[in-house]
């Protein structure tokens, strides 16, 4: 659950935190304790790779469409839905208008870097993941935001009892969306590279690649604990 009050009051922020901690009390007399404790863990770098920018002609078109909403910001505080298609961004209607402001700023920006020649160079941007394991409990450790489907093919093809990825973990890169996320396009897929002014569209194919990854780690991760567990 995240606490963190961006997309209302401190007020909805409380109310998560409230629902939270009446969850922990619910199940706190039910935790069991052991004597034996395995632990092991693994860290290894994961290759982000990205698309090429598109042409030149579709950067334009985005600037003229980002610049079109900033006017209808000017309207309408209210405004929050701008592009078509697969390129559609619907901004968090709970925001100020300044703050749906600023997410638009940067975007004009990073493409306009882009039509001058000055994007970042198309290389793959290295992550660190690390999994840590106590006995049944296992941790995935990542710096993405991972969408919930990519979360769940984790859980499922560990080898742990209970797997939770963890996701802004050592830094925030930004969403890595799975191919079908790709493909329906929208706020996640077409804006996460160009805040955090990386080189271009995050691939399609990196969600899968980390999720082979991970379970590769947490296999691993699994023969170092049975060793020093003397199993």
């Amino acid at each position: 659950m995240n606490i963190n009050h961006i997309f209302g009051t401190l007020d909805d922020a409380r109310r998560s935190g409230e629902a939270l901690a009446e969850e922990v009390l619910r199940v706190v007399d039910d935790a069991r304790t052991t004597d034996r404790v395995e632990i092991g863990w693994q860290q290894q770098v994961f290759q982000l790779e990205f698309d090429p920018l598109p042409p030149r002609e579709e950067l334009e078109d985005e600037v003229r469409v980002y610049r079109e909403f900033l006017n209808e910001l000017a309207r309408d505080p209210g405004a929050c839905w701008f592009g078509d298609g697969r390129k559609t961004i619907n901004l968090p209607p709970k925001y100020p208008a300044v703050a749906r402001q600023r997410m638009v700023l940067p975007l004009i920006e990073y493409n306009e870097r882009a039509l001058a020649g000055n994007a970042p160079p198309n290389e793959p941007l290295r992550l660190e993941l690390q999994t840590f394991r106590w006995n049944e409990i296992a941790l995935a450790l990542n710096p993405m935001e991972l969408f919930v489907q990519t979360g769940l093919e984790i859980k499922r093809l560990s080898p742990f009892r209970h797997t939770y990825p963890v996701c802004y973990a050592n830094a925030c890169c930004g969403y890595v969306p799975p191919p079908e996320e790709v493909a329906l396009g929208g706020y996640n897929v077409v804006t996460a590279y160009k805040y955090s002014r990386r080189p271009g569209p995050v691939a399609a194919t990196n969600a899968h690649r980390a999720v082979r990854q991970f379970v590769k780690m947490l296999q691993e991760t699994v023969a170092e604990g049975s060793a020093e567990g003397g199993e």
